[in-house]
């Protein structure tokens, strides 16, 4: 019974340590800090988010709030036709770079410089359709009354703030590490 018992002993100190080896394996935590370096870039900011930047766009979404009368909706959608028009081929470019950033593989120093490259290409691009649509904003003011111009700056200011927010969060987001 003895040696039952010392055998049953040595059987379970060889097969619990290795039970316990074996479920620690799969608890190991992944190397975080690799994974971030090897995520591929890609830019968070959409082409949506861009267009519902557009000041036109805002103040004929708000036309009901804004009392415009037919005349005035009219001249305000053949601003935003116009303003389509002018910021196509920026839009275009937008949408490239964007799809130039979604390339997939290991993040390496060159990648890295070109996802670099690209993000400030994006930056210069978002800065002049917001340019863009700063001017069509202004004209669009110049064909409003007096009461409606103050309700739609106060509308377009809370838009350009919001608009400065989302492109914080979208670089912050973004940032190569």
């Amino acid at each position: 019974m003895t040696k039952h018992r010392i055998v049953g002993a040595c059987l379970l100190l060889l097969v619990v340590p290795s039970l316990a080896l074996a479920q620690r394996r799969g608890t190991q935590s992944p190397d975080w800090d690799q994974m971030s370096k090897s995520r591929p870039a890609t830019s968070a900011l959409s082409k949506k988010d861009v267009v519902e930047m557009d000041p036109v766009r805002h103040l004929i979404g708000n036309r009901k709030d804004l009392k415009l009368t037919d005349a005035q909706a009219r001249q305000l959608k053949a601003l935003e036709t116009a303003g389509k028009k002018r910021d196509e081929p920026l839009f275009h470019t937008l949408d490239s770079l964007g799809n130039s950033m979604r390339s997939s593989g290991p993040m390496n120093d060159e990648r890295r410089l070109r996802a670099e490259v690209v993000r400030l290409e994006l930056t210069n691009v978002v800065a002049k359709i917001r340019a863009n649509y700063d001017a069509a904003g202004t004209e669009a003011l110049a064909l409003l009354d007096e009461r409606q111009r103050s309700a739609a700056s106060a509308l377009l200011l809370e838009r350009s703030a919001a608009a400065d927010r989302l492109l914080m969060e979208k670089r912050a987001s973004a940032a190569p590490e």
